[in-house]
């Protein structure tokens, strides 16, 4: 960096300050995270000349490039690579304003425009603060078992980026901490929560559930300082859908494959709230009093023997650890009526499709005999009546008679 550039910044700098008759204020543009705003840049005095003689720069006031432009063509900084856009026609007419793209936390700074005759011939021509604005804190609602990330955003401390900090807290449980001591996760959250390294250079200190356990509603706190400046964010579970039905009669024992790690059984009655720990896992078994002489734990695999109607609902086996589902059922308990009405229809089924059989092979043998088939005796009756009419002597009119 040229000795010209460096007077030229701390020169604006005590212009600023030492202005007292009229107070120099900065443009201000405002930005919403992710969006694209446009830095303006009156560079009039400039326009019409020949693209050759067109160049001025872009840069931060702790002088971090942004983009030069000189001749026709430009260069961005590594920091806004692929996110920095000019319009030529503009620039031709003496309008160098920028427009930023896609909008990072780590964006929000003082932007200044020169206009540069040469290295170390520089006039300026305004400056610009941006304001990142950050959206606000929401609910989030996911199902148990899916995977979530919470958002949270906060500035970078420029001079000194691998001094990272950030800090998330659950209900003033630790997940996970990043700082000069390295990275420390909580007893719940370890190998399942995460923030990402490169985005956090960028303000973005968003933490990533890979899955989420039973235990994991509730508010989280981000701090992306040491002054606990903090951003809440609230997650919320929906019901965990896959469930593997089971349907068992009454008085049969069912059994849940449990893994060797320690677990616990989770019962709701109709898969509805609240929810009632049955048994949990470790050296040994240990479940709640009412169950305590009906549960068989043998081989990994926990059985509860007698089933009765109130044993109906879902049942969850999550890791005792941070509550992640391992395996969830759904038990539903058929009754012994039920069971007969069931047997008694698959009886007469076959007994009526024999039936029916007999009677088309009746059929067809018949038509094949050429005999035909008749269900009534109408049609004798009729004839036998005509046959009478036939014998029957005759009679004159009366007309006849009476003359």
């Amino acid at each position: 960096m040229g000795i010209g550039v460096i007077l030229f910044n701390i020169a604006s700098l005590l212009v600023i300050i030492s202005t007292s008759s009229e107070v120099y204020s900065p443009s201000v543009v405002e930005g919403s995270l992710g969006d694209s705003v446009t830095l303006p840049c009156d560079g009039s005095a400039y326009s019409g000349l020949p693209d050759v003689q067109l160049d001025f720069l872009w840069q931060t006031f702790d002088w971090k490039k942004v983009a030069h432009y000189s001749q026709g063509d430009y260069i961005v900084g590594s920091d806004f690579s692929n996110r920095v856009k000019f319009d030529t026609e503009k620039i031709r007419r003496g309008d160098f304003s920028i427009t930023i793209n896609s909008v990072e936390s780590s964006d929000q700074d003082t932007y200044v425009c020169v206009w540069r005759k040469g290295r170390n011939d520089q006039k300026f021509l305004s400056d610009v603060v941006l304001h990142v604005l950050k959206p606000h804190p929401k609910s989030f609602s996911v199902a148990v078992n899916d995977s979530v990330t919470l958002p949270c955003y906060g500035g970078v401390n420029k001079y000194e980026p691998d001094k990272l900090f950030v800090q998330w807290e659950r209900g003033g449980d630790l997940v996970l901490k990043i700082s000069s001591e390295g990275l420390t996760y909580g007893p719940k959250y370890e190998g399942r929560a995460s923030v990402h390294f490169k985005r956090i250079r960028k303000g973005d200190f968003s933490l990533s559930l890979s899955v989420t356990g039973l235990c994991d509603s509730g508010v989280y706190q981000c701090s992306t300082d040491q002054k606990h400046n903090v951003t809440s964010v609230l997650l919320e579970l929906k019901d965990y859908g896959h469930f593997q039905s089971v349907n068992l009669r009454l008085g049969k024992p069912f059994s849940l494959s449990l893994p060797e790690e320690p677990m616990n059984v989770i019962f709701s009655k109709g898969g509805t709230f609240p929810e009632v720990s049955l048994c949990s896992t470790d050296t040994e078994l240990r479940c709640e009093p009412k169950y305590k002489n009906r549960m068989e734990w043998k081989s990994n695999t926990l059985t509860v023997l007698n089933v009765t109607s109130d044993d109906v609902g879902t049942y969850s086996v999550i890791f005792s650890e941070n509550c992640v589902i391992s395996r969830a059922y759904s038990l539903n308990v058929i009754h012994s009526n039920t069971a007969t009405t069931s047997n008694r229809k698959y009886f007469v089924f076959p007994i009526l499709l024999v039936i029916a059989v007999l009677c088309i092979v009746y059929i067809a043998w018949r038509v094949w005999r050429y005999e035909p088939i008749c269900f009534c005796r109408f049609p004798t009756k009729i004839n036998q009546n005509e046959n009478a009419l036939r014998t029957a002597p005759h009679r004159p009119p009366l007309d006849n008679i009476r003359s």
